[in-house]
């Protein structure tokens, strides 16, 4: 028996929930992602101090934050790996 697409979406269990949840985390990983993209300025000048005062060119600069931005986020690639292994696996007991 084929059914539409809405009938499929209205006989689908805890869909409220479901989206709830979906645009929750979605919604935290946007916070923190474009939050450390849009402040990485403020962060890679705390970590690594000012480098426009000691380039002598712009090439010199761009390359010193090339580097400086790569450490940074080589920082998040454990998180990154954690959740890959995680996804699709049952790592608690939700109350159904």
């Amino acid at each position: 028996q084929s059914r539409g697409l809405w009938e499929s979406i209205k006989a689908e269990p805890k869909l409220g929930r479901k989206f709830a949840g979906t645009a929750g985390i979605w919604f935290l990983f946007d916070v923190t992602f474009y939050g450390n993209t849009l402040f990485e300025p403020l962060v890679l000048e705390a970590a690594f101090g000012s480098h426009s005062a000691n380039a002598t060119d712009g090439y010199e600069l761009l390359e010193t934050t090339v580097r400086d931005s790569l450490v940074i986020s080589l920082l998040s690639l454990p998180g990154y790996f954690v959740t890959v292994f995680l996804i699709g696996r049952r790592t608690c007991v939700c109350r159904s």
